[in-house]
């Protein structure tokens, strides 16, 4: 279970997004993966949020994290634009590039795209965020 997130006195969208992707990386690990990297940068427009190995390490999954306030019901799988998703793509294979072999094991036989939507409690609020997980989101 993700741990309560202290949210008073959050100033400004980077820092929730960095409260989403601490919340995705401690979901991430409870769920046995390890993460390999988080806020991976291959370009000023291509950002990996977290890069993960599965339990089996036979599967690296870059992970893109989109936090959201508890009462925003705007989905955030309305930012998943053909340019983004071009954006992801090139940064994983600069990613597997660069770290294959060393931190990607040459167990690796495959590699998916997943979304995370972290919804954030409300201001003061002291209760966990709600994480929605949707796997292999982008399909070749």
């Amino acid at each position: 279970m993700a741990k309560p997130l202290e949210t008073k006195g959050v100033p400004n969208l980077r820092q929730w997004g960095a409260f989403g992707e601490a919340a995705a990386a401690d979901w991430f690990t409870q769920q046995g993966y390890t993460v390999l990297a988080k806020n991976w940068h291959h370009s000023r427009h291509a950002e990996l949020d977290l890069v993960v190995l599965s339990a089996d390490q036979q599967t690296v999954v870059f992970v893109e994290v989109k936090a959201r306030k508890a009462h925003t019901y705007a989905t955030a799988l309305e930012a998943l634009t053909p340019t983004k998703a071009r954006h992801l793509k090139l940064a994983a294979e600069a990613f597997l590039q660069q770290h294959s072999p060393g931190l990607v094991p040459a167990s690796v036989q495959a590699y998916r795209f997943d979304w995370v939507v972290v919804r954030l409690p409300a201001a003061g609020q002291h209760t966990p965020p709600a994480l929605e997980h949707w796997p292999n989101v982008l399909v070749d």
